[in-house]
């Protein structure tokens, strides 16, 4: 064709201004990078019914078509790449400045450490990355600015609203959807994570302050040298400040509730009097603040350059793995017998019952998985590649963390005894079961060892150095980030999993290992996170915040993985078979506002997630401070709030379970056309 392959990501077709989406829900991902609804034929291509004379001709004829829209209404080369969705780069009315014009930033800031990097540079290469490779050839800011502290990120605010040059903030630049990335200005917030030390308050916890550039390991460690614990997040390089943005949990949330929960106060940078300034947010001053940015999501309001949490006295956690034997199960019965299953299932209904009733410093979680992708050596600096293998588990954990003169430490060994012995009287033949006995874990060792880090931390002679920080971040990137697409769902669930869905996963997990998993990297996984607790009631002197899912049992949280490099074809069925998986879940747990902001689900549109993420009250309450604060809508992403609901800027990119009329007209006539075509 030509053409510069486009980013896999839906485009959209340009006339007299208006951007139309094509319907994301697809079957087929063509090799021109769009998704098109699929005709009955190129449907029987992806499930290898078909020849492969007809796949051929069937994506032929769709790129034909995807080279004439865009020749007919898209006024761009084919040699330049087209913007993801890029509203300050509109190459009809505004070009990006010139590396001297973006030099003009340079002489304004003021710290040592704040740098700015520009494409003709050798830093940028690196600094233009989001975590994720997947979104990496489509990230290709204007400039990266690196400020060392809030006064320049005032200054950097002020010369991209004088420029028209939009914003996207990262922390960590984990986000599943890609936001992170950008064709305007990235404002990496890196580097402003400094640590103070905390602070013990009358009532024996610390307030801690944080610097918005710190990430989760970095965090765990320099609390734990104090003793103190924050609930965040498992993955260690997962950038903190995206986690309090959109909630965030972890093992120690059933007692402590959300990560943003714990924020008594933070520092940010908002257009106010006609100027950017740095602002301290807290309940009594900046309330509408305060309520958006604790589970409001980034990318809005304004940049937050530090958070005061406060924490709690934990040193102790127990743990124990209860593996259940799919293997096992299956060899018990013919194919299709449901009844090796409903002996595993009668376990997993006393787990989920003892944990509705057990104490709230107990943790629980369920998990299951196509493959292990445990990388099998570590060592300094470097991962050695996972090998990828089917697994045959479904794993109940039990984590109990607590301070040693809590009396919840000595009930964690008495209420997991008395799990075990509801699963022992059951009468389910023990061959189908393990247990890990039971562990007394150090936390400042557990939390390397949710990590991924462990044997990092045990050659470093235990240290939480900040070098050590950094390579365990590095580890994670090389091991899971690095040349694979994680693509995740979520789904809040209001009551217990029932026997019926339960077997339709087993069932959609041997489907999946059996006929899908191609390669090391093809993969999928499923967990389910215990809701209750803090997370349903905080404490009370927790401000009331923009999260809308506090009365849900288990978060269900589906991942699909493939390698950046995978084949269009792989691609679309790791897709297709993780949608049909979240309906599975789905159809019986649909609860309104159910999904997780920080799971963010890059298919959906603006007014597909804003529906999920919060409810309707909130969204009108978010989209009011972000109009305040955010007048020029500088900040920009798919998952941004608009500014206002009727500018044309915010049509979605993205339809996800709502589609736009004239672009399911022109599909479904195209379609026909080429069904008959292929008869």
């Amino acid at each position: 064709l030509g053409a510069r392959p486009l980013p896999f990501r839906s485009q959209w077709l340009t006339n007299s201004g208006v951007r139309k989406s094509i319907n994301t829900n697809a079957s087929l991902i063509i090799h021109c990078g769009l998704w098109f609804p699929s005709p009955s034929k190129l449907e029987a291509a992806i499930e290898g019914r078909a020849s492969g004379l007809q796949f051929n001709m069937a994506l032929t004829y769709w790129c034909a078509l995807v080279t004439l829209l865009h020749a007919t209404w898209a006024p761009v080369s084919f040699s330049q790449p087209i913007p993801y969705r890029d509203y300050s780069m509109q190459r009809r009315t505004w070009s990006p400045p010139t590396n001297a014009e973006l030099g003009q930033l340079m002489p304004s800031l003021l710290h040592a450490n704040t740098s700015v990097i520009f494409p003709t540079q050798d830093a940028y290469e690196k600094a233009r990355r989001p975590w994720q490779t997947f979104y990496q050839c489509n990230a290709y800011p204007t400039v990266v600015v690196r400020p060392g502290i809030a006064a320049d990120v005032v200054r950097t605010m002020t010369y991209s609203t004088q420029n028209n040059l939009h914003v996207t903030v990262r922390n960590g630049g984990h986000s599943y959807a890609g936001i992170s990335r950008s064709y305007g200005l990235v404002l990496d917030v890196s580097r402003m994570n400094t640590i103070e030390k905390p602070v013990v308050q009358d009532d024996g916890d610390s307030l801690v302050k944080v610097g918005a550039g710190q990430i989760n390991i970095g965090v765990y460690c320099r609390l734990a040298e104090f003793g103190l614990a924050l609930p965040a997040g498992g993955c260690p390089s997962v950038g903190i400040s995206g986690l309090t943005l959109g909630g965030g949990f972890g093992v120690l949330s059933r007692k402590l509730g959300l990560t943003s929960d714990r924020v008594t106060e933070l520092e940010a940078v908002v257009f106010k009097d006609n100027k950017y300034q740095s602002v301290t947010v807290n309940k009594d001053q900046y309330s509408d603040l305060f309520f958006a940015f604790r589970g409001g999501m980034g990318g809005n309001y304004g940049v937050v350059t530090s958070w005061t949490y406060k924490a709690i006295r934990i040193d102790q956690v127990y743990t124990n793995t209860y593996k259940l034997r799919l293997d096992i199960a299956r060899a018990q019965g013919a194919p299709g017998d449901r009844q090796p299953y409903i002996n595993m299932i009668r376990i997993i209904e006393v787990f989920m019952q003892w944990c509705d009733g057990t104490i709230n410093e107990i943790y629980c979680e369920m998990s299951m998985s196509s493959t292990n992708l445990n990388a099998t050596t570590i060592t300094l600096g470097e991962a050695q590649a996972a090998q990828a293998q089917r697994a045959n588990e479904f794993e109940l954990d039990v984590i109990c963390a607590c301070h040693v003169n809590d009396t919840g430490c000595a009930q964690c060994k008495v209420e997991d005894k008395e799990l075990l012995s509801r699963i022992t009287s059951t009468g389910v033949d023990p061959d189908l079961y393990t247990t890990s006995d039971g562990k007394v874990k150090q936390w400042r060792a557990y939390i390397w060892e949710i990590a991924g880090c462990k044997k990092l931390y045990e050659r470093s002679d235990n240290s939480c150095s900040v070098d050590n920080v950094q390579m365990c971040a590095n580890l994670t990137q090389t091991r899971i980030g690095r040349g694979q697409h994680n693509r995740k769902k979520s789904l809040f669930m209001s009551s217990d999993p029932d026997q019926d869905l339960l077997i339709s996963l087993f069932q959609w997990f041997d489907d999946f290992a059996t006929n899908i998993l191609v390669d090391n990297y093809t993969a999928a996984n499923i967990e389910f996170y215990q809701w209750g607790g803090a997370l349903a009631k905080p404490p009370s002197d927790v401000y009331k915040s923009a999260w809308t899912h506090r009365n849900q049992k288990w978060l269900a949280h589906v991942t699909g993985r493939f390698r950046d490099a995978a084949d269009p074809r792989t691609i679309a069925v790791v897709y297709h078979a993780l949608n049909v998986l979240h309906s599975i879940l789905e159809k019986p747990f649909a609860t309104g506002a159910q999904d997780y902001q920080n799971f963010a689900d890059a298919s959906l549109s603006y007014e597909a997630w804003s529906s999920f993420y919060f409810n309707e009250g909130t969204v009108k309450e978010l989209q009011a401070t972000n109009k305040k604060y955010n007048p020029h809508d500088i900040f920009r992403n798919e998952l941004s709030i608009p500014v206002s609901s009727a500018s044309p800027l915010r049509v979605s990119l993205k339809p996800g379970r709502d589609h736009g009329l004239a672009a399911v007209i022109l599909v479904s006539i195209f379609s026909m056309l080429a069904s008959a075509t292929f008869v």
